[in-house]
């Protein structure tokens, strides 16, 4: 039996979020960026594979990093995942702001571990995962934990 769950995905523009996803949906890599003014909306099924959980049909919907495009309403979310940009030190800061957004289970994902970088001023958790959507580093992770949570 499938499991249908909603994910949002915050952060600022230019830590990755489109990139992430676009790397479930086609596996390529992707590095122009493009300014996203609006929701993206992808649908993914990920069969039993995880740990022998349940197979998840997962509603991703990827939000405008740009303050400005954010809506006063967003959809509620069963996880939310707030992306920074492991080589910008602001990114990481405004988790804070994207925090606000957030609605059930929220996982924090360091993006760009293939970077140079300083982790000195993050704080780790269960919760915080380092990922790179190039290397594809721990691409999985924040989804496992996600999946594993919601079983």
């Amino acid at each position: 039996m499938n499991k249908s769950i909603t994910l949002n995905i915050y952060g600022d523009g230019g830590v990755g979020k489109t990139t992430w996803v676009n790397r479930w949906v086609t596996g390529n890599f992707n590095p122009k960026y493009i300014i996203d003014d609006e929701v993206k909306t992808y649908n993914l099924h990920f069969p039993k594979i995880y740990n022998g959980l349940s197979s998840f049909d997962v509603e991703i919907n990827v939000m405008p990093g740009t303050y400005k495009f954010v809506k006063p309403y967003q959809p509620r979310a069963d996880a939310t995942i707030i992306m920074f940009d492991l080589s910008n030190k602001k990114s990481f800061k405004n988790v804070e702001y994207w925090k606000k957004y957030s609605s059930g289970i929220t996982v924090i994902c360091g993006n760009k571990f293939d970077t140079n970088y300083n982790p000195e001023y993050i704080k780790l958790t269960d919760e915080t995962f380092f990922i790179s959507s190039k290397t594809m580093y721990q691409h999985e992770h924040p989804l496992m934990y996600i999946f594993e949570q919601l079983s």
